[in-house]
């Protein structure tokens, strides 16, 4: 459990690394939307090949693949493999799209009412049960959120006030 959490500390403060890193890129070398998915997976792809290589499950994923492809499933496993991809690269767009014409914040909040909608749906629809310490997660994300809304509503209408007191200290 401790490893658990371990690895969902280190994915927060990676996710808060990486969402400020390409925020800076976006800043300093204006790349298209395109222009930053490239790089963005010429990175992963180089830093997974290494840590695939260094675990040895480089050859487990290879010797699977090749084994899958050769089964008598319904679908082929290229063809997953293809979809797959293909979804992924889709809904990379709307990723690159939002850091390129917002920022990294805006997809954070984006991605996370995402995860908690997904959540509520399961277990709504399908009729999944959450303990008392998974609807303790829920409720704290959905108070996060609320209060981030809350702050950025609030930042707006103090800008739209103040823009509006200029200008009638202008017109004066």
């Amino acid at each position: 459990m401790i490893f658990g959490i371990g690895l969902l500390l280190l994915s927060l403060i990676l996710d808060g690394v990486t969402a400020s890193f390409q925020d800076s890129l976006r800043d300093k070398f204006l790349p298209s939307t395109h222009q930053h998915m490239l790089y963005n997976n010429l990175w992963a792809v180089a830093l997974l090949l290494v840590a695939c290589i260094f675990t040895g499950q480089l050859w487990t994923g290879f010797s699977f693949s090749l084994s899958a492809s050769s089964s008598s499933s319904s679908t082929p496993f290229w063809g997953q493999l293809l979809i797959f991809s293909l979804s992924s690269a889709f809904g990379q767009n709307f990723i690159f799209f939002t850091i390129r014409h917002f920022n990294a914040l805006v997809l954070t909040t984006i991605t996370t009412t995402r995860k908690f909608f997904t959540i509520l749906f399961s277990v709504f629809i399908y009729g999944h049960v959450l303990n008392y310490k998974q609807w303790s997660g829920v409720s704290l994300v959905m108070i996060g959120l609320a209060i981030e809304a809350e702050y950025k509503y609030r930042k707006k209408q103090e800008a739209k006030l103040k823009k509006l007191q200029e200008e009638e200290s202008k017109s004066h």
